[in-house]
Protein backbone atom coordinates (compact mmCIF):
# COMPACT_ATOMS: atom_id res chain seq x y z
CA UNK A 1 0.00 0.00 0.00
CA UNK A 2 1.42 3.40 -0.98
CA UNK A 3 -0.79 6.24 0.23
CA UNK A 4 -0.18 9.72 -1.19
CA UNK A 5 2.19 12.20 0.57
CA UNK A 6 0.68 14.30 2.05
CA UNK A 7 -1.37 19.51 14.91
CA UNK A 8 -2.36 22.17 16.26
CA UNK A 9 -2.49 21.97 20.09
CA UNK A 10 -3.03 25.48 21.37
CA UNK A 11 -3.30 26.00 25.15
CA UNK A 12 -4.64 22.50 25.46
CA UNK A 13 -7.53 23.18 23.10
CA UNK A 14 -7.84 21.45 19.77
CA UNK A 15 -8.69 23.81 16.96
CA UNK A 16 -9.44 22.88 13.38
CA UNK A 17 -6.43 23.89 11.35
CA UNK A 18 -8.44 23.58 8.20
CA UNK A 19 -11.92 23.25 6.88
CA UNK A 20 -12.93 20.49 4.48
CA UNK A 21 -16.28 21.42 3.08
CA UNK A 22 -19.13 19.03 3.54
CA UNK A 23 -22.67 19.51 4.79
CA UNK A 24 -23.74 18.00 8.08
CA UNK A 25 -26.57 15.86 6.79
CA UNK A 26 -29.38 14.06 8.53
CA UNK A 27 -30.81 12.28 5.50
CA UNK A 28 -30.02 11.73 1.84
CA UNK A 29 -32.66 14.27 0.84
CA UNK A 30 -30.88 16.92 2.90
CA UNK A 31 -27.43 16.09 1.53
CA UNK A 32 -25.37 19.10 0.48
CA UNK A 33 -22.40 19.67 -1.75
CA UNK A 34 -18.70 19.07 -1.18
CA UNK A 35 -15.59 20.81 -2.50
CA UNK A 36 -13.23 17.98 -1.56
CA UNK A 37 -10.41 20.16 -0.25
CA UNK A 38 -8.80 20.95 3.07
CA UNK A 39 -8.40 24.72 3.41
CA UNK A 40 -6.59 26.62 6.17
CA UNK A 41 -9.16 29.24 7.13
CA UNK A 42 -7.37 30.79 10.10
CA UNK A 43 -4.94 32.97 8.16
CA UNK A 44 -7.47 33.96 5.50
CA UNK A 45 -7.37 37.60 4.44
CA UNK A 46 -7.16 39.69 1.32
CA UNK A 47 -4.91 37.04 -0.22
CA UNK A 48 -7.46 34.28 0.39
CA UNK A 49 -7.02 31.01 2.25
CA UNK A 50 -4.34 28.40 1.59
CA UNK A 51 -5.31 24.99 0.19
CA UNK A 52 -3.60 22.30 2.26
CA UNK A 53 -4.80 19.20 0.41
CA UNK A 54 -7.30 17.94 -2.13
CA UNK A 55 -9.11 14.62 -2.01
CA UNK A 56 -8.07 12.31 -4.87
CA UNK A 57 -10.88 12.05 -7.38
CA UNK A 58 -12.88 14.79 -5.67
CA UNK A 59 -14.36 17.97 -7.11
CA UNK A 60 -11.38 20.18 -6.25
CA UNK A 61 -8.93 17.87 -8.00
CA UNK A 62 -11.17 17.65 -11.09
CA UNK A 63 -11.35 21.45 -11.24
CA UNK A 64 -7.57 21.69 -11.07
CA UNK A 65 -7.20 23.05 -7.54
CA UNK A 66 -3.78 22.23 -6.06
CA UNK A 67 -2.23 22.17 -2.59
CA UNK A 68 -0.50 25.49 -2.05
CA UNK A 69 -3.07 27.50 -4.03
CA UNK A 70 -4.71 30.49 -2.33
CA UNK A 71 -8.49 30.25 -2.60
CA UNK A 72 -9.78 33.81 -3.09
CA UNK A 73 -13.49 33.30 -3.73
CA UNK A 74 -16.06 30.54 -4.19
CA UNK A 75 -19.18 31.10 -6.28
CA UNK A 76 -18.53 34.83 -6.21
CA UNK A 77 -18.14 35.04 -2.43
CA UNK A 78 -14.79 36.34 -1.21
CA UNK A 79 -12.98 34.62 1.64
CA UNK A 80 -12.10 37.05 4.42
CA UNK A 81 -11.65 36.92 8.19
CA UNK A 82 -14.88 34.88 8.43
CA UNK A 83 -13.65 32.39 5.86
CA UNK A 84 -14.99 29.27 7.56
CA UNK A 85 -18.59 30.44 7.46
CA UNK A 86 -18.23 32.09 4.05
CA UNK A 87 -16.63 29.02 2.50
CA UNK A 88 -19.27 26.59 3.71
CA UNK A 89 -22.14 28.84 2.62
CA UNK A 90 -20.56 29.57 -0.76
CA UNK A 91 -20.17 25.91 -1.70
CA UNK A 92 -23.80 25.18 -0.85
CA UNK A 93 -25.00 28.32 -2.65
CA UNK A 94 -23.74 26.96 -5.95
CA UNK A 95 -26.38 24.19 -5.87
CA UNK A 96 -23.97 21.70 -7.36
CA UNK A 97 -21.79 24.11 -9.34
CA UNK A 98 -18.44 25.58 -8.34
CA UNK A 99 -16.72 28.74 -9.55
CA UNK A 100 -13.36 29.24 -7.88
CA UNK A 101 -11.05 32.23 -7.97
CA UNK A 102 -7.52 31.09 -7.17
CA UNK A 103 -4.09 32.70 -6.78
CA UNK A 104 -1.16 30.55 -7.91
CA UNK A 105 2.44 31.63 -8.45
CA UNK A 106 1.48 35.28 -8.77
CA UNK A 107 -1.37 34.60 -11.22
CA UNK A 108 -5.13 34.65 -10.75
CA UNK A 109 -7.02 31.67 -12.14
CA UNK A 110 -10.71 30.92 -12.65
CA UNK A 111 -11.71 27.28 -12.18
CA UNK A 112 -15.22 25.92 -12.61
CA UNK A 113 -17.05 22.61 -12.59
CA UNK A 114 -19.39 20.40 -10.64
CA UNK A 115 -19.29 19.90 -6.87
CA UNK A 116 -19.51 16.47 -5.30
CA UNK A 117 -22.72 15.31 -3.74
CA UNK A 118 -22.20 14.82 -0.03
CA UNK A 119 -22.46 11.08 0.59
CA UNK A 120 -22.21 11.06 4.39
CA UNK A 121 -25.89 10.34 4.86
CA UNK A 122 -25.79 7.12 2.86
CA UNK A 123 -22.63 5.73 4.39
CA UNK A 124 -22.46 2.23 5.76
CA UNK A 125 -21.36 1.34 9.27
CA UNK A 126 -18.09 -0.17 7.99
CA UNK A 127 -15.10 1.50 9.60
CA UNK A 128 -11.38 1.35 10.15
CA UNK A 129 -8.90 3.13 12.42
CA UNK A 130 -5.91 5.42 12.02
CA UNK A 131 -3.46 5.58 14.88
CA UNK A 132 -0.13 7.00 16.05
CA UNK A 133 0.36 4.36 18.75
CA UNK A 134 2.91 1.57 18.73
CA UNK A 135 6.65 1.65 18.17
CA UNK A 136 7.46 2.89 14.66
CA UNK A 137 10.46 1.34 12.86
CA UNK A 138 13.03 4.02 13.72
CA UNK A 139 16.15 2.01 12.92
CA UNK A 140 15.05 -0.01 9.91
CA UNK A 141 12.91 2.60 8.12
CA UNK A 142 13.71 5.98 9.72
CA UNK A 143 10.07 6.31 10.82
CA UNK A 144 9.26 8.20 14.02
CA UNK A 145 6.20 9.29 15.92
CA UNK A 146 3.71 11.73 14.45
CA UNK A 147 0.59 13.55 15.59
CA UNK A 148 -2.70 13.64 13.72
CA UNK A 149 -4.46 16.85 14.60
CA UNK A 150 -6.97 17.16 11.78
CA UNK A 151 -9.03 14.65 9.79
CA UNK A 152 -11.17 15.79 6.86
CA UNK A 153 -11.04 19.38 8.05
CA UNK A 154 -12.12 18.70 11.63
CA UNK A 155 -9.74 18.98 14.58
CA UNK A 156 -9.19 15.59 16.14
CA UNK A 157 -10.25 14.87 19.72
CA UNK A 158 -7.67 13.99 22.33
CA UNK A 159 -6.25 10.56 21.81
CA UNK A 160 -3.95 8.78 19.39
CA UNK A 161 -6.42 6.40 17.72
CA UNK A 162 -9.32 7.59 15.57
CA UNK A 163 -12.19 5.54 14.17
CA UNK A 164 -13.18 6.48 10.63
CA UNK A 165 -15.86 5.47 8.21
CA UNK A 166 -14.47 3.30 5.42
CA UNK A 167 -13.46 5.44 2.44
CA UNK A 168 -11.02 8.19 1.49
CA UNK A 169 -9.81 10.52 4.26
CA UNK A 170 -7.35 13.40 4.41
CA UNK A 171 -5.17 13.56 7.53
CA UNK A 172 -3.04 16.55 8.49
CA UNK A 173 0.07 15.22 10.22
CA UNK A 174 2.77 16.85 12.34
CA UNK A 175 6.17 15.19 12.68
CA UNK A 176 7.44 14.11 16.08
CA UNK A 177 10.93 13.00 15.08
CA UNK A 178 13.30 12.46 18.00
CA UNK A 179 15.43 15.56 18.55
CA UNK A 180 18.64 13.55 18.91
CA UNK A 181 18.37 12.59 15.22
CA UNK A 182 19.45 16.15 14.37
CA UNK A 183 22.83 17.70 15.04
CA UNK A 184 22.74 21.04 16.94
CA UNK A 185 22.67 23.18 13.78
CA UNK A 186 19.98 21.04 12.17
CA UNK A 187 17.90 21.11 15.33
CA UNK A 188 18.10 24.92 15.46
CA UNK A 189 17.05 25.21 11.83
CA UNK A 190 14.20 22.78 12.39
CA UNK A 191 12.95 24.84 15.35
CA UNK A 192 13.03 28.00 13.26
CA UNK A 193 11.16 26.33 10.41
CA UNK A 194 8.42 25.01 12.66
CA UNK A 195 8.04 28.39 14.34
CA UNK A 196 7.92 30.20 11.00
CA UNK A 197 5.41 27.84 9.39
CA UNK A 198 3.20 27.16 12.41
CA UNK A 199 0.31 24.92 11.31
CA UNK A 200 1.65 25.02 7.75
CA UNK A 201 4.50 22.78 8.93
CA UNK A 202 2.03 19.89 8.84
CA UNK A 203 1.61 17.69 5.79
CA UNK A 204 -1.42 16.00 4.30
CA UNK A 205 -1.71 12.25 4.04
CA UNK A 206 -4.53 10.75 1.99
CA UNK A 207 -5.58 7.27 3.12
CA UNK A 208 -8.13 4.96 1.56
CA UNK A 209 -9.44 3.39 4.78
CA UNK A 210 -10.67 -0.18 4.35
CA UNK A 211 -13.18 -1.76 6.71
CA UNK A 212 -11.81 -3.65 9.71
CA UNK A 213 -8.29 -2.31 9.23
CA UNK A 214 -5.89 -0.28 11.39
CA UNK A 215 -3.38 2.11 9.85
CA UNK A 216 -0.34 3.17 11.87
CA UNK A 217 0.79 6.66 10.90
CA UNK A 218 4.27 8.06 11.43
CA UNK A 219 6.82 10.55 10.13
CA UNK A 220 9.71 9.34 7.99
CA UNK A 221 12.98 11.26 8.28
CA UNK A 222 14.70 11.82 4.93
CA UNK A 223 18.44 11.98 5.74
CA UNK A 224 19.40 13.29 2.30
CA UNK A 225 17.21 16.37 2.93
CA UNK A 226 18.82 17.51 6.17
CA UNK A 227 20.77 20.31 4.54
CA UNK A 228 19.80 23.94 5.17
CA UNK A 229 17.50 24.09 2.12
CA UNK A 230 15.74 20.86 3.00
CA UNK A 231 14.99 21.90 6.55
CA UNK A 232 13.99 25.44 5.54
CA UNK A 233 11.52 24.07 2.98
CA UNK A 234 10.16 21.47 5.44
CA UNK A 235 11.04 18.71 2.99
CA UNK A 236 13.21 16.74 5.42
CA UNK A 237 10.31 14.42 6.36
CA UNK A 238 7.14 12.86 5.00
CA UNK A 239 4.02 11.36 6.59
CA UNK A 240 3.64 7.62 6.01
CA UNK A 241 1.58 4.60 6.93
CA UNK A 242 4.16 2.25 8.37
CA UNK A 243 1.89 -0.66 9.28
CA UNK A 244 -1.50 -1.96 8.14
CA UNK A 245 -3.17 -4.67 10.20
CA UNK A 246 -6.63 -6.26 10.32
CA UNK A 247 -8.77 -5.15 13.27
CA UNK A 248 -12.55 -5.56 13.65
CA UNK A 249 -14.46 -2.27 13.58
CA UNK A 250 -18.23 -1.76 13.48
CA UNK A 251 -20.20 1.36 14.24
Amino acid sequence: MKPNRLSLLLAGCLLAASFQLHAATASEDDAGWSLGAVVDVRDAGTDGARVLAVTPGGAAERLGLRPGDRLLAVNGRALDANAAEALAAAVQAGDGSLRLEVARDGRRLALSGAADRDALATATDACGRVSTTGAPPRVSENVYRARIYDIDGTGTPLGRTHELQAGTHVLLVEEGIDRHRFDPMQAERRDRTRTRLGPRATKALVIEVAADTRYQVGARLLPDRLDAAGIHSNSYWEPVVWEVTPEPCRR
